[in-house]
């Protein structure tokens, strides 16, 4: 599966990067702090650094955004998520879902399925036997909690 992680040199993105990458997942990487992205995976396999933000929703089956501040939600989404496939689920990480989803409902395109996702750890802790909450919020059939429930199952 191809996996976009937006906010990718950020604490949880570089731990959910790195791990759907050792399952063999190709991730797409994008960030505003460039030369963050390039030290955190010089080296490592299957994860592709994107120039820009809309690359990596062209080219992802799963789009995670990963984005501190909070305030910054509406705007990257706002010139990304119209970028994003057909069938294509997308959410995120951030703390507080109210700005988050109403972003996503406001500019995804029809047809892009949206799942909030809430990890109820922090970066450095393993995923095994943690909770985490997905968040149908614009959900047309089961496949999109589906394919995020077997994305996620092999983490823990």
């Amino acid at each position: 599966m191809n996996i976009g992680i937006i906010g990718a040199a950020g604490g949880m993105g570089k731990a959910y990067a790195s791990r759907f990458a050792a399952l063999g997942h190709t991730v797409f990487v994008s960030d505003k702090r460039v030369s963050d992205l390039h030290k955190a995976y010089e080296g490592v396999q299957n994860v592709v650094i994107m120039p820009t933000n809309r690359d990596v929703a062209r080219r992802s089956d799963v789009i995670i955004y990963s984005i501190t501040p909070l305030g910054s939600i509406d705007e990257v989404v706002k010139e990304s998520v119209g970028e994003a496939k057909p069938g294509s689920v997308v959410g995120g990480f951030t703390s507080v879902k109210t700005k988050e989803v109403a972003a996503l409902q406001q500019y995804a395109p029809s047809g892009v399925q949206i799942v909030s996702m809430h990890p109820m750890h922090g970066p450095s802790l393993d995923p095994k036997n943690q909770t985490f909450i997905l968040i149908p919020a614009r959900v047309e059939d089961e496949s999109a909690t589906q394919k995020l429930e077997e994305l996620l199952k092999p983490l823990g």
